[in-house]
């Protein structure tokens, strides 16, 4: 859908605009868990009539361990076995309250937890982390209702003729779970050493003998088990999740243990002024110096949140820097580079070049790798740009260096013959003492230029370009916060925490500023979001904000995190 479409395709709303959650279990507004993988899956099935099905496994996982990833491993071959096409399969990390009931020392927190499934998860094709039980939910709530909350999560995004069956996996420890799916269900549970006894007495009930949904698989796990982590044993660890787990436990990473230099990250927020605030000007009531001091405010006050974010998990990072920027201090130094590097092709939108590739990276909600590269909404197909550039060689001007995979890689693939780039520069080269001679290393990224608009809802082009899971394929804008986008490319970051306090800086941006902006007042492509979301047009932005603070208010969440 264009989102040029957006403006006339809104369904207004009568009434106030339910709360998030309202259901308990799911709330389609509120993103909770990836369906990237199922989607993927899916695309590749050829049989119309082949069954399908998505595993579902919960616990502690505190730390999760290769015996966890070999359990749903056994389930996906037992059900495969049966001629079932397993598309997905969610690992759903326990509440604290729960966790703290069973673990009296060395537990983790609930995000900490995540974060370990998610690593365990990168690398496989099929299995992901839903978040939902562990720290959207108000409290503790049983397998059975995460069962309930992922098969409406899974029918509402992934869109089949066919049903897709959610099959609950689980250890032959808790065998006696089976009796919750006599009346209806799926079930596979799975042989783990020292649980023979109570896995065949319960094998031996006639009830599962003959129920076919309810499956015993006597193919044992290996000899593993969290406890003995905690007590110091990593073996058990997958490489990337024993990493983390050290640097949890001991506050400082493997690599950083070494006597290895490592290099200050610097992150620079860049203020982009009235060019971020483009959609505002037409119908704001407040004059043009006020929308200033506002962004201002916004972008002085975000730096606090980035550095309150990174010193909530200091040491155990490479060391790092904070720094504000503005666009109109980049501009003369940029048009200095047309003397020295001309002709220049831009990809920034905000410092325009000779020629201009007005290029995006398209994801999916929470999945950080993105799905592909598409030309920027409201502009030319990338092949029409590509056609208007004339032969010859440029200089490629980027934020910062090197560039992101898929946009080199793209970049390389589609150039057309006889275009070449001969020379990178980036924001880096507009600071004073790279213009004075010094040279800049974009070997590795050590710079990095953070747009404040990103986090401001409804800016122009603020935010991450996101292809949304629904009836028809929507392509949207939205801020990097959740529960839209993973906050930070910094795993270790208390984002629920830093994703509240964004918010909080929204709403005290549209309420500085007159209180009066509106969802119609927006970017089209934030106003595509709301549509989706059931935000109507004449819906007020501090009310948006306010819609996402009351949300986080009703989760129950603990991280290391000071707050504002």
């Amino acid at each position: 859908m264009a989102l040029e479409e957006a403006e006339d395709n809104f369904a207004r709303t009568k009434g106030p605009v339910p709360s998030a959650f309202e259901d308990f279990t799911f709330d389609a507004r509120w993103w909770t868990g990836p369906t990237n993988k199922i989607q993927t899956r899916l695309g590749q099935v050829s049989d119309d009539d082949q069954e399908l099905a998505v595993i579902v496994t919960t616990g502690a996982f505190c730390p999760i361990h290769r015996g966890h990833v070999q359990m749903l491993e056994t389930a996906k071959k037992e059900l495969e076995s049966r001629g079932i096409a397993v598309l997905g399969g969610y690992i759903c990390p326990d509440h604290d309250r729960y966790v703290s009931t069973k673990i009296k020392v060395g537990s983790l927190s609930a995000a900490e937890r995540l974060e370990l499934c998610e690593i365990a998860a990168e690398a496989s094709d099929w299995i992901m982390v839903d978040r939902w039980a562990a720290i959207y939910a108000w409290s503790a709530v049983g397998f059975t209702t995460i069962v309930s909350h992922i098969e409406k999560m899974v029918n509402h995004y992934v869109k089949t003729p066919r049903p897709i069956n959610v099959v609950y996996a689980f250890g032959g420890d808790n065998a006696a779970f089976s009796f919750s799916f006599v009346a209806g269900g799926s079930c596979v549970c799975v042989l783990r050493p020292g649980s023979l006894e109570v896995f065949q007495e319960m094998h031996g009930y006639e009830s599962f003998r003959n129920n076919p949904m309810i499956i015993f698989s006597h193919d044992t796990t290996a000899p593993l088990d969290s406890t003995s982590v905690r007590k110091g044993d990593l073996a058990a660890l997958l490489p990337k999740v024993k990493n983390r787990w050290i640097t949890m436990t001991t506050g400082t990473p493997p690599k950083l243990l070494s006597s290895a230099p490592s290099h200050t990250k610097v992150y620079h927020i860049r203020n982009e002024g009235l060019w971020a605030l483009q959609p505002f000007l037409p119908q704001s009531k407040c004059s043009i110096e006020m929308l200033e001091r506002a962004y201002d405010m916004f972008c002085e006050n975000l730096q606090e949140v980035f550095e309150l974010a990174f010193d909530a998990v200091a040491g155990q990072i490479p060391s790092f820097k904070i720094s504000r920027t503005r666009l109109r201090d980049q501009e003369n130094p940029f048009q200095e580079l047309h003397t020295t590097h001309s002709p220049i092709l831009s990809l920034d939108p905000c410092l325009p070049g000779t020629n201009n590739l007005y290029i995006s990276q398209l994801s999916e909600p929470l999945v950080q790798a993105p799905l592909a590269v598409v030309a920027a909404p409201g502009t030319a197909s990338l092949e029409k740009q590509f056609a208007q550039l004339e032969a010859g060689e440029y200089a490629l001007f980027a934020e910062h260096l090197p560039l992101e995979p898929k946009i080199l890689e793209y970049l390389e693939g589609k150039l057309p013959e006889g275009r070449t780039i001969a020379s990178q520069i980036c924001h880096e080269h507009l600071s004073t003492p790279s213009r004075g001679g010094q040279s800049v290393d974009t070997s590795t990224r050590t710079q990095r230029t953070i747009n404040a608009r990103d986090f401001l809802a409804g800016s122009q082009q603020g935010g991450t370009l996101l292809q949304l899971p629904s009836s028809v394929t929507r392509v949207v804008r939205a801020p990097n916060m959740l529960p839209y986008i993973r906050a930070c490319e910094v795993a270790s970051i208390a984002e629920m925490g830093f994703s509240k306090a964004v918010w909080e800086l929204n709403q005290q941006f549209f309420t500085s500023v007159g209180g009066e902006a509106t969802v119609s007042d927006t970017d089209l492509g934030f106003q595509a979001l709301c549509e989706l979301q059931g935000f109507p047009p004449d819906m007020r932005m501090t009310e948006i904000c306010q819609w996402h603070l009351d949300a986080f208010d009703d989760m129950s969440f603990k991280e290391l995190w000071i707050g504002l």
